[in-house]
C-alpha cells in the first residue's frame, strides 16, 4: 500500500467473452495480452490498449529482485496517471 492501494483482495480472475463485453476499456500490459484479448473478441479492438503510450511491453518483474518490481511498479503508476489524465479529458470534453 506503498502508493496509497492494495492489492491485498485482488485474486486473479479467467479471461471470458462477457468480462471483455462488460469493459469500457481494456488495458493491457504486453502486446501478447492484446493478442490473446483479441481472439476472444475481436470486435472490441477500439477498446483495448496497450498501458505504455510507446506500445512497448510491461517488463515482468516475476522472479527477478525487488528492485526490478519498484521499477515495474513506477512505470505502471506513471502510465496509468497518464492514462487517468488523458480519460479525464475525454470526459470533460464529452460533458
Amino acid at each position: 500500500a506503498k502508493w496509497g492501494a492494495s492489492i491485498a483482495d485482488h485474486r486473479a480472475q479467467p479471461l471470458t467473452p462477457t468480462l471483455i463485453r462488460d469493459s469500457d476499456i481494456i488495458v493491457t500490459a504486453t502486446g501478447y495480452h492484446a493478442e490473446v484479448i483479441l481472439t476472444f473478441a475481436p470486435e472490441e479492438y477500439a477498446r483495448v490498449r496497450p498501458m505504455r503510450r510507446d506500445r512497448q511491453d510491461v517488463k515482468d518483474p516475476y522472479g527477478r529482485p525487488e528492485s526490478a518490481y519498484r521499477r515495474a511498479a513506477a512505470e505502471i503508476r506513471e502510465e496509468m496517471t497518464a492514462l487517468a489524465d488523458e480519460v479525464s479529458d475525454l470526459v470533460r470534453r464529452e460533458s
